[in-house]
Formats: C-alpha cells, sequence, structure tokens
C-alpha cells in the first residue's frame, strides 16, 4: 500500500510579507464585496421610498 500524501500550497511555510500580501488582498475583496452589496441594498431602499412617496401621493 502506498502512503501518499498531497502536499498543498497552503501547507508551505510561508514568509510574513506573503502573509501580509494574502491578508491585504483578502481585506480589498471583502471591502469591494460590501461597498456592492451596500450599493444594491441603499439602491433598493432608495426606489421603495420613490414608491412610498408616490403612492402617499395618489391614495391622498
Amino acid at each position: 500500500m502506498y502512503n501518499y500524501h498531497h502536499s498543498h500550497r497552503y501547507e508551505e511555510e510561508i514568509d510574513e510579507s506573503e502573509v501580509f500580501k494574502r491578508k491585504t488582498l483578502r481585506a480589498k475583496r471583502i471591502r469591494k464585496l460590501t461597498a456592492q452589496v451596500l450599493f444594491a441594498v441603499l439602491c433598493l431602499l432608495a426606489f421603495l421610498m420613490v414608491i412610498a412617496v408616490m403612492w402617499a401621493y395618489v391614495a391622498d
């Protein structure tokens, strides 16, 4: 029976500069995703507010 062990890239030892680079890139992706989600939520909120104002105007 063969004793085969996969060697994964993340299991290798990495230096501090590589750790810093990965954390920075991860933070950048998270900020971008957060901005996109926030923009979509605020657009939806603005749309709902416009609909509510129009409905209040017409219903009166």
